[in-house]
Order: structure tokens, then sequence, then C-alpha cells
């Protein structure tokens, strides 16, 4: 007998990444027992040691098998949530196990002996292990958007699980954690984070901080604290505070193979701007972005705040009614209101404004455009919605850059 797996997801080295909220398409052939009665395709899906289903598919026309499993898959991984709190942005280093998951998938058939009994199964005749993260790594048209799973993969080249471009801005009050694919073999692996700072060109500091040494092994998809407040509560070096280095104008971040400076990079250098003393208040989106990790944006620029009231009416009568007789006639009192509020609700729609940014930052507004989860930072992180409906991507004239404009409303009404 032969059965075989025909396709399935691209992967490199024989190790599979995989983004559960794009098709995870498996095809599998057997050339010997599909002209059985009721012969059928099994596959099972075992996700963190556990099996989860069993699925089955009758041969189609040219006798193969079709399963495509991202469903039952992405029902099994969940996006680290804030639920109205901190805890997720202000982490220093943190594996996460409900975005990612092992899944292991195990092929086999079942046919019945004759059309009066019941099909045997015989499973295991093939098998494969892939790693899915709740993400999106598939894009609907490669010509405008070419983002590939090996993209992010720890190399020199590899990515941030991020839709910001590699220069971002940020004040020092800002929290953050920064997604990234931790482990994918013995020499590319992203064991420890450089930080350097800078004043103008001059080199402040240079520190190695440890990241994954605490789950390797038992994940491969973790959280970095990369923005300022994060890098000042950590405590593994003094040197990468930033307020260990006065007048720092920008710092960098690039993942690295080991704690010494010359090792390979596990990733590309970011840059992160300190955005300083701004004339506006300053406020803060972060959002759950395509590929399972957090993103951040301030917007610095001048805002706009108006509430929107939204109030249940109700008719009364406006006379004696109830007291007219024997001590007072019937009459209409004009005093008394015949349309009263018995509900008012309002909500806080905020309009803000990015300040002039290049033009890499058109998929970042993408990413928060069409993103589920999206919260403000205030004293705590709050949820919105974004009310903004349609995004136009937008081209600065002579290298000029690009303002963003954004409206979002608080989620919590206020009642009355």
């Amino acid at each position: 007998m032969a059965y075989s797996i025909l396709q399935s997801p691209a992967d490199t080295s024989g190790v599979k990444f995989v983004g559960a909220l794009d098709d995870i398409i498996y095809v599998v052939n057997d050339t010997t027992n599909t002209s059985e009665l009721k012969y059928k395709y099994i596959c099972t899906v075992t996700i963190g040691g556990i099996e989860r289903a069993k699925l089955k598919s009758s041969p189609n026309g040219v006798n193969a098998g079709i399963f495509n499993v991202a469903a039952i898959i992405r029902d099994y991984l969940d996006p680290a949530l804030t639920d109205g709190g901190d805890s997720i942005h202000k982490v220093m280093t943190e594996a996460n196990t409900t975005m990612y998951k092992a899944v292991t998938l195990a092929f086999g058939y079942e046919y019945a002996a004759s059309v009066d009994e019941q099909p045997t199964e015989y499973l295991n005749q093939a098998s494969s292990t892939l790693y899915a993260l709740r993400a999106t790594f598939v894009p609907n048209y490669r010509s405008f958007d070419d983002k590939v799973v090996s993209d992010y993969v720890p190399s020199t080249t590899a990515k941030f699980l991020t839709s910001l471009p590699n220069e971002q801005y940020v004040t020092e009050d800002d929290w953050g954690v920064v997604a990234m694919i931790t482990d994918f073999s013995i020499t590319q692996r992203a064991m420890y984070m450089r930080v350097r700072y800078y004043n103008g060109s001059t080199l402040l500091s240079d520190s190695m901080l440890p990241f994954n040494q605490e789950w390797l092994g038992t994940s491969k998809f973790g959280y970095f604290g990369a923005y300022p407040e994060n890098l000042e509560a950590q405590v593994a070096d003094a040197d990468a505070k930033p307020s260990a280095n006065a007048g720092w104008t920008y710092y960098t971040v690039e993942a690295k193979l080991s704690n010494l400076t010359s090792s390979t990079s596990m990733s590309q250098v970011y840059t992160f701007y300190n955005l300083q003393e701004c004339k506006y208040d300053v406020y803060r989106l972060a959002w759950l972005n395509e590929y399972g990790g957090w993103d951040y944006l301030n917007f610095p620029k001048a805002s706009e705040r108006s509430v929107d009231v939204k109030r249940e009416m109700y008719l009364k009568d406006s006379s004696n009614w109830m007291t007219a007789g024997t001590a007072s006639n019937y009459a209409r009192q004009p005093w008394n209101l015949g349309e009263v509020a018995y509900g008012v609700e309002s909500r806080d729609t905020l309009t803000l404004n990015s300040m002039f940014l290049d033009e890499a930052y058109n998929d970042t507004f993408k990413s928060l455009m069409q993103s589920r989860e999206v919260y403000l930072q205030q004293d705590n992180w709050l949820p919105v919605q974004v009310r903004s409906s349609q995004f136009v991507y937008k081209t600065g004239l002579n290298g000029q850059m690009v303002q963003f404009s954004i409206s979002i409303q608080l989620r919590k009404n206020v009642v009355q």
C-alpha cells in the first residue's frame, strides 16, 4: 500500500510555521484502497498533546483526500488580551502558550468489508507536525503584499511580528512589547536582545538582555519589553535603563544568538526615537496585529474630543390627575414637562492625529483599522472601537512625510 502526503504548508528544513488565520491545506493520497466500500480519508488533529478532532473526507475526482484544518486549530489559539489591565504590556520577557501551539496531524483511512458493516479505521498511515500562530502570513494579493512566514524566522534579516516599520517614535512613559518567533533551530534562536542608546551619533551604552532562556524548548513564540518603561523597570542591566542614559535621542533593539555583542544577529535592527516634550496631550493606542503580536502608536498632534449622547424618553402626564378631587380642581401644570428622559447614555469619541510619518506607516494604519482588539492607554488600558471605516493609502510628494487621522470611541458607556 502507498499512502502519502502530496501537499502540506510550505516549510523550511522540515519544520513548519503556519498562520492559523490562513488556510492550512493538506492533500493526501492512497493508491490502494480508495475503491473499497464506504471509503473515507481520516485526519486526526492533536493540539498541545491532546487529540481535538477527527475529520473524514471522501475521495475527490482523482481519489485524493483534502483537509483544511485551520478553523479547528485557531479555536484553540487565544490572543494575550489585556482585559483592561496592564499585564501583557508591562512584561520584560514572556513566552506565550495561548497564541502558539504545536500541532500533529495523523492521516489514515476507513472502509467497510460489506455494505451492511460499519467501516474499520486504519490510522497513522502518515503524519505531519507544524507550529501554529494565531496570525496570517499568506496575503490574498501577493502583488500588493509579499510577506511570508519565513520573513519572521530568526535570522539576520528576520522581522519582529509587527506591522510597524523599523523606525518608531516613543515617549519615556510608553509601555509595550514586541513579539517574535524565538526558536527555529540550534543556530537560529533569539537568546538575547541587544539594546544600544545614542545621543545623536554618540554611543551611550551597549547592553545584552536575556530573552528566552526561561522557556527554551517549551515555546517558540515570546514577547520582549522593548519600550522605555519596560526597559526602565527591568533589573538585568542597569545600563539598559533610559534613566541611565541622560540625553538619549534614540535606542536600538535587535535579537542575538548569544550574550556576545559579536554573536550572530537573529533579527533586523529596530530604532526607537525619543519623541521628547509634546505641545499637546499624547494619546497612545495598542492593538492586536495580524501576526499575533501587539503594536503601538502615539498620536502627539492636536486631537478632537466629542460626546455622543443617546436618550430614552417617555411621555409624562403634565396634569394633576393623581391629586385632583375634593381638595383641588383638575388642571394642567405647565411646569411639569410632558417628555422626560429615563435613560441617558454617553460615549466619548476621539479623533486622533499622528505626527508626520513616513509612507511605510500605511501598512501600520491598515493593521490598526482592521484589528479586532484596540486599546487606549490612560491610567489603564481602555478598550475602544475604531469608528473610521475607510483607509486611503497616503503618498508624500517629493519625499515629504504624511499625517494620519483615526476616529475611536470608548466602548464603556456613561449611564445616568
